[in-house]
Formats: structure tokens, C-alpha cells, sequence
């Protein structure tokens, strides 16, 4: 990994998959919480990511908003993120929540204010740096 003035980017961290808009999955039952602009909204009969997983929305003035699930879900709109390890998810959830997530920006074409994959994908976190005397 490369670190820069004690800054390391979120694609550096954890793996980033987007999930696409997909409104009609979205139900009042399910096994599954169903995850939108506005957050857990409903529920699915399926998953489409896995358990101890962050799931940031990316559109709206929501955009950039994080939750952590335990268990599978549905995300619509979404990113997913999975660090190496189940603490290192954790520990970037923390990070995530106490923080800004990366900012929104309005994609041309677009009317809706989107967080686009290459900004969260450069999106920068800062390390505490170690002391090497202790």
C-alpha cells in the first residue's frame, strides 16, 4: 500500500463494488433489508452483498451516508465495501462514520448529485502514524 503524508485511499483499504439503482426489488417483506438513497428503507427476497459490510449511499443529498450490517442485504444505488479482514471493515466503518465520507460531485449529465466510483475509490484516509521508539 502506498501512503503519502500519513493518507492511504479508501481502494487501498477495502474492496469497492457499486451496485446498481434498482427500485422494483425493494418490498414491505423479505428476509433481507433493503438499502436505498434514504438509507434501510424495505426489504428483498434476495442479497446482492454479504454479511459485515459497509454499504454507502451515493446519491442525493444523502450521498456519502454509511451503515454496517452483520448480515446480508440488499443495496440499491450503492456502494458496498469489504476491507481485508472483518476488523479492518469494522475499523474503516469507525472511520467512515466519525468522519466525511467522500464529498458528492454532480456527474455531467446528471440533475441528481452522485458520488462517482473514482472519487470514493481516491478518496483519502488519514493513518496515525506509528511510533517506530516504543
Amino acid at each position: 500500500m502506498k501512503q503519502k503524508n500519513g493518507m492511504l485511499k479508501l481502494k487501498d483499504l477495502a474492496d469497492i463494488s457499486v451496485c446498481p439503482w434498482s427500485p422494483k426489488r425493494k418490498r414491505s417483506t423479505g428476509r433481507f433489508p433493503y438499502i436505498g438513497i434514504k438509507g434501510e428503507t424495505g426489504f428483498c427476497d434476495t442479497a446482492n452483498f454479504e454479511a459485515d459490510s459497509i454499504v454507502m449511499t451515493r446519491f442525493g443529498s444523502g450521498g456519502g451516508r454509511v451503515f454496517y450490517f452483520s448480515e446480508p442485504g440488499f443495496a440499491s444505488g450503492c456502494f458496498i465495501l469489504k476491507g481485508k479482514t472483518i476488523s479492518d471493515t469494522r475499523a474503516l466503518y469507525r472511520y467512515l462514520k466519525e468522519r466525511r465520507c467522500p464529498r458528492s460531485t454532480v456527474s455531467p449529465g446528471h440533475s441528481i448529485p452522485q458520488i462517482s466510483l473514482k472519487a470514493a475509490e481516491e478518496f483519502e484516509i488519514e493513518i496515525t502514524p506509528v511510533d517506530s521508539e516504543t
